[in-house]
């Protein structure tokens, strides 16, 4: 019985990689952002943004078994917010809707996600709005421009100046 046990976990422990924690570099608008990741039964090949549909996606090969990828976001590279509010992400393992867990501080967002086994992308989409590699904390306000002031003519009392 004693051999038995020993055998399966000597099995699972060559069967799944052990998790280990690693950077990646990602160029968004010409700034070069460090995510940090940790990845179990997986392998991170890449990453990839999409600045049109606020998409972080990270390129992975699975082993037989689920995977999980926990991966940080500053907030300064990318984040979810609605009037100043966090926001939901959209976590997508190939086309469908992946499970995950968040932990947040003021600086960063962390993402532990469970990734099945063929998985060959995890997508990241921002719900809110999103400052996307701007290195700003929060998407800038966009600007109003200033009104010319109306022209009121010459002066009643003195028409050669204008008020």
């Amino acid at each position: 019985m004693k051999s038995l046990l020993a055998f399966t976990l000597l099995s699972i422990i060559l069967v799944l990689p052990s998790a280990y924690a690693s950077t990646a570099s990602i160029e968004v608008n010409g700034n070069t952002h460090e995510i940090t990741y940790e990845a179990t039964g997986l392998t991170v090949e890449g990453l990839e943004a999409d600045t049109t549909t606020a998409t972080l996606s990270v390129l992975v090969t699975t082993t037989e078994v689920e995977g999980t990828l926990a991966i940080t976001l500053d907030r300064a590279f990318f984040d979810s917010k609605t009037d100043g509010v966090d926001d939901d992400f959209l976590v997508l393992a190939d086309t469908e809707e992946a499970i995950f867990v968040e932990d947040k501080t003021d600086t960063a967002r962390t993402l532990a996600i469970t990734v099945p086994s063929g998985t060959n992308s995890v997508d990241i989409i921002s719900l809110g709005t999103t400052n996307f590699g701007t290195g700003e904390s929060e998407a800038p306000e966009p600007e109003t421009p200033e009104e010319p002031e109306p022209d009121l003519g010459p002066h009643p009392d003195h028409p050669d100046e204008e008020l």
